[in-house]
């Protein structure tokens, strides 16, 4: 057929072929948006803080603002260093962010017992399920009521922050753990 538009008893009719073409742009248009929002990367965060919702809420908000356009972002809190633990080992969770001295234990009481499973808590994260982690703690290397707190947990997690500390350097360590998830890796 041709380009050029016919007439039929005075009516002026579109060529079938630039008809086509017109609702097929609109197609590959619509489509490529779909294609776009399914590159949307899905990326399960939890957050350990067994004593103030207030972090939580913040932290979830700041980052949920930042990373929306690129991620699709699930964000989750336990309270609980088992919990936590058992998130890691199903697998539910591409990134930890762990608040050392507000996460609990069960069978815990005191401080620095509960700092010490917590450094437990990110070793294991670490070496046996190799989740990116962000361990964070109010306590300084002076401060802290257990030897070596802060170095160790420097140590343990891909990136330790002290609190109190600028969000920008929440989403500057955010966005370094997502560069170590492997799922995002192009070539398989």
């Amino acid at each position: 057929m041709s380009d050029v538009p016919t007439t039929n008893n005075g009516e002026v009719i579109p060529s079938l072929n630039r008809a086509l073409t017109r609702e097929r742009s609109g197609l590959v248009k619509r489509g490529l948006e779909l294609i776009h929002d399914l590159k949307k990367q899905q990326v399960r965060v939890q957050i350990g803080d067994g004593v103030e919702p207030l972090f939580i809420e913040i932290f979830s908000a700041v980052i949920l603002e930042a990373f929306k356009d690129k991620y699709e972002l699930k964000i989750g809190s336990s309270s609980y260093g088992e919990e936590i633990l058992e998130l890691a080992e199903n697998g539910a969770v591409d990134i930890f962010i762990l608040i050392m001295n507000n996460i609990r234990f069960s069978a815990v009481d005191t401080v620095i017992d509960r700092l010490e499973n917590s450094l437990q808590l990110l070793r294991k994260i670490k070496t046996k399920y190799g989740t990116p982690v962000i361990a964070m703690s109010g306590w300084s290397e002076d401060s802290s009521p257990m030897p070596n707190l802060v170095s160790n947990a420097k140590l343990a997690a891909d990136i330790y922050l002290q609190m109190p500390f600028k969000m920008d350097a929440l989403l500057n360590a955010f966005e370094k753990c997502l560069g170590m998830l492997h799922r995002f890796d192009k070539n398989p």
